[in-house]
């Protein structure tokens, strides 16, 4: 072999050194698709940057993740996810069950996360919440567990309610969620209404629907749209002096009486741990469903006040947080 000869190979062989160890560098790509703005998301995805910081991931040099937001059109969340997994991610994160089935028709390779979706089992999700099956798994939000407690909630802290007013997508979900806030509530003696709102666009007409029913309380079903409309709620309900009981404790920030929930930040720090667990070679269908362990409720003492409503003090004193 001549000396040009040599250093050709010697260079082809450098190439490819070169080229391996570039690859061999670069992260995986988590995928994340979220049905609301990047702004409404930011406090979610901090919990799940710190999660991952908990469980010793760096971003940058151990993951790289990049987000997809549907803004509040839930129409844009099937090219979203699409576009998601075109980007051939390590995992998908998704928290709607539109998104997850979609992604699931998409792929059955790509491990897809889910993180507070409320009865996995229920939507079709995973087989069970043990031994989840094919590429899904994640944390349960136990949305629809929480509706009886949340109507127990409104009969303790407003004995004299005798209508409520149920804020609602059309989604099989929520009319079943429906049924169960009924149930409980026919217990006290309370009516109960739904009032639908599936798109932003829809808040104004439901909450002057609501108005029409003058009802002594508002019941929030868990829904992504409505977390990032929350501050809006917030307003409208505030005009029309009613007192909100939601699902999510960044309500009562904004202007909602009391909210009974898991902890949301708890549920996004330990998407982490699934996401390590998976990188390191754990397939999602050995990783059984989490369900969340912690729950807490906050009270709006200022919302109260300006309400006229006094709180038992027994419902104050078992409040985890209070707004004031």
């Amino acid at each position: 072999m001549s000396f040009p000869e040599i250093v050709k190979l010697y260079c082809v062989l450098m190439l490819a050194v070169l080229s391996s160890t570039v690859t061999a560098q670069v992260p995986p790509l988590i995928a994340s698709v979220s049905p609301i703005t990047a702004e409404q998301a930011g406090p979610r995805l901090a919990k799940l940057k710190q999660g991952l910081r908990e469980v010793g991931l760096i971003e940058g040099k151990d993951f790289i993740l990049k987000s997809w937001y549907a803004d509040g059109q839930p129409e844009r969340l099937l090219t979203l996810t699409k576009e998601a997994l075109e980007s051939n991610p390590a995992i998908l994160l998704v928290v709607t069950p539109a998104s997850i089935k979609a992604a699931q028709k998409m792929t059955s390779t790509i491990p897809i996360l889910f993180a507070s979706v409320s009865d996995p089992v229920g939507n079709g999700i995973v087989a069970s919440l043990a031994r989840p099956g094919g590429n899904t798994t994640g944390l349960s939000g136990q949305s629809e567990d929480l509706v009886t407690k949340r109507v127990e909630m409104i009969h303790e802290s407003l004995p004299r309610a005798r209508r409520i007013a149920v804020l609602q997508a059309d989604t099989i979900l929520h009319h079943r969620m429906f049924k169960t806030a009924n149930l409980a509530a026919t217990s006290f003696g309370i009516g109960v209404k739904p009032f639908v709102a599936s798109t932003p666009t829809e808040l104004a007409t439901a909450f002057a629907d609501i108005k029409a029913y003058r009802p002594d309380a508002l019941l929030i079903m868990a829904l992504p749209m409505y977390y990032g409309e929350r501050e809006r709620i917030g307003k409208l309900a505030q005009a029309q002096r009613l007192a909100v009981f939601a699902p999510e404790s960044e309500f009562v920030d904004a202007g909602s009486l009391v909210s009974y929930a898991p902890s949301f930040d708890e549920i996004f720090r330990q998407v982490g741990v699934f996401i390590k667990k998976i990188l390191s070679g754990t397939k999602p269908a050995d990783l059984p469903v989490e369900q969340p362990t912690k729950f807490e409720m906050v009270v709006n003492i200022k919302v109260a006040k300006s309400l006229g409503i006094v709180l038992p003090k027994t419902f104050i004193l078992r409040a985890d947080r209070l707004v004031e």
